[in-house]
């Protein structure tokens, strides 16, 4: 896992998601990223590989 400083605004956001990545976690086994990468507000705050990190970053601290 790639360690990733996010500012308050992009943690705040990936927080936000934290539920909803979750879910997809537990009924799939995996997280559509790409799919939560939508949006003006999000693509706005993050590069890709930036949200990929994030998203990684709470599937990891979740799941270890």
């Amino acid at each position: 896992m790639k360690n990733i400083n996010l500012t308050t605004e992009q943690y705040n956001v990936i927080n936000s998601l934290e539920s909803e990545i979750m879910y997809q976690l537990e009924m799939f086994g995996d997280v559509d990223v790409e799919g939560l990468y939508e949006g003006d507000y999000i693509t706005e705050l993050f590069m890709p590989n930036e949200f990929f990190y994030a998203v990684e970053g709470i599937a990891f601290r979740t799941y270890g």
